[in-house]
């Protein structure tokens, strides 16, 4: 939904300095980088400088979570939403290299399991809204 924050930035900021003005958005509101520019009505011309995604915030999050049981040297391999590959080698704390947009899904499996252990994801999907760092990977000896 990082377009509608984008319009949601300059709206706000058309408050701010008391402007009647209409919104123009240059492009496709669904392409990677639309352009916003805005006109002032009472003075009757653009006011610039033009608005990019660049100038705005980047509503993405980062998915990650612990891994707890996982035999020292061993690796447990993950993936969120079948494309964001990890390998973890150690217990404690991880985080998928790729953040994802809010209002998103996500969903994180075992692509890999250790030698000689099993491991299980716990709170491993959902809808993002923040960052998600609570998921799970408990290991066990098979």
């Amino acid at each position: 939904m990082k377009n509608l924050n984008q319009l949601r930035f300059l709206l706000k900021h058309l408050v701010m300095v008391g402007s009647i003005a209409i919104l123009a958005v240059h492009g496709n509101m669904a392409s990677a980088q639309p352009t916003f520019s805005f006109a002032d009505i009472n003075a009757q011309r653009t006011v610039r400088p033009e608005y990019t995604s660049q100038n705005v915030q980047d509503n993405t999050y980062v998915i990650g979570g612990s891994v707890i049981g996982l035999t020292r040297g061993n690796t447990v391999g993950l993936i969120n939403n079948g494309s964001d590959n990890l390998s973890v080698q150690q217990n404690g704390s991880f985080v998928f290299p790729t953040k994802v947009a809010e209002g998103a899904p996500y969903q994180v499996v075992i692509t890999r399991q250790p030698p000689g252990q099993s491991c299980s994801v716990s709170k491993g999907s959902g809808t993002v809204s923040t960052n998600v760092l609570d998921i799970q990977v408990f290991c066990e000896s098979r």
